[in-house]
């Protein structure tokens, strides 16, 4: 696992649950050290290292969802479970009650771990799978707390233990649950890699939004999944005098330019259009609805670009956009209807730029009760 760390510098959630396997398989197997013939002592021990890997694991599973695990009740577990066990120690209770609160303690951290988890959404189908992993460990350790009361009387020392029907059944246990779980987590995280470069190939690299592939491969899936009376519509946006900013102002600034428009975009569509950049200044989008509510749709759209205060541009100097629509044909492929949507939107840049044009009808420039102060750029 710390491999997959050691290529990619970025995945640290790897390298903590290398480091987590690592303490715990330390912590397990230091109970039967010959160099710590006390077994209370050597579990001590072994209670803070498999404490350690808990943490370790509970963090890596938060990494890989983006949020972080709360140290305060994580805490209060740890230094619970620790001071119960140390008192039980302390008062020569046998092997087996330490045990059985050190699983408890490390069960409820893991319970812990499930809350959280559950918290961050996700409806990948491996996300599911990871919340149903971390339930089962989170049971396992439940379940080990009943099986040594059941199995396993006191024991003395290191050398007794090793012996005993019940350290060979933990170890065991413990060996093929770290294996799968190991093997799980591998699968994890080829699956994040995978969808990874799969983002990477059909995103833009400049704004992040869908590349002409992307917008392609969304589409499909949006349209498959549409009811069968549903209506879309295909609407092209173009920044106006666009070359002028790049000549004015560098070409830097109009990199910055097409950042914010392309986050403008998609905060004002938000999930209700899918929204792609396939080439220079023009954007493409995909939206579902009737004829007049994806002309209604894009003029708003044409509005609040004009009114939008770009920051990377000099105060006083706005940008504006025109945008072309056409409506989606069930006979026609969705690179037809933008082209559609382009010749609209030609037409309302030969009328004169910041408007709204939909095949086969075109709108005169926007208009509002009390138009903006704004000016078109170039």
């Amino acid at each position: 696992m710390s491999s997959l760390w050691v290529l990619d510098r970025r995945r640290t959630h790897m390298l903590l649950f290398g480091l987590s396997f690592a303490a715990f398989s330390l912590g397990h197997f230091v109970q039967i050290s010959p160099f710590l013939p006390n077994l209370r002592h050597t579990f001590l021990l072994a209670i803070l290292l498999q404490f350690a890997a808990g943490w370790l694991f509970c963090q890596a599973v938060m990494v890989r969802l983006g949020r972080g695990f709360p140290p305060r009740i994580a805490s209060l577990i740890t230094l619970s479970t620790l001071a119960v066990v140390g008192l039980l120690a302390w008062y020569g209770a046998i092997y087996s009650y330490l045990v059985v609160a050190a699983n408890i303690g490390l069960g409820t951290l893991a319970a812990l771990l499930c809350v959280y988890a559950r918290r961050v959404p996700g409806d990948r189908w491996v996300e599911s799978a990871l919340r149903l992993v971390l339930v089962l460990l989170a049971a396992h350790f439940f379940l080990r707390s009943v099986f040594t009361i059941i199995m396993l009387d006191d024991v003395l020392s290191s050398r007794q233990l090793l012996s005993l029907p019940y350290w060979s059944w933990v170890t065991v246990a413990a060996s093929m649950g770290g294996v799968l779980l190991g093997l799980f987590i591998l699968t994890v995280a080829a699956l994040d890699i995978i969808d990874k470069l799969r983002n990477e190939r059909d995103a833009d690299p400049l704004t992040g939004l869908l590349n002409r592939r992307g917008m392609e491969q969304c589409a499909k899936r949006a349209l498959a999944q549409a009811p069968l009376d549903a209506t879309h519509a295909v609407i092209i946006a173009d920044i106006d005098h666009f070359k002028a900013i790049n000549d004015q102002l560098g070409h830097a600034t109009g990199d910055r330019v097409l950042v914010e428009f392309a986050h403008l975009l998609q905060s004002l569509v938000g999930k209700d259009a899918l929204v792609s950049r396939v080439g220079g200044e023009e954007f493409v989008l995909l939206v579902a609805g009737s004829a007049q509510y994806c002309e209604r749709f894009a003029k708003r759209l044409c509005n609040r670009v004009a009114r939008h205060d770009f920051a990377t541009l000099p105060s006083g100097r706005h940008v504006t956009c025109s945008f072309g629509v056409a409506m989606l044909r069930r006979d026609e492929t969705l690179w037809q209807t933008v082209s559609r949507a382009d010749l609209a939107l030609m037409r309302g840049k030969h009328r004169g730029r910041n408007r709204t044009v939909t095949e086969g009808k075109e709108f005169p420039e926007i208009s509002d009760d009390t138009p903006p102060p704004y000016r078109l750029t170039g």
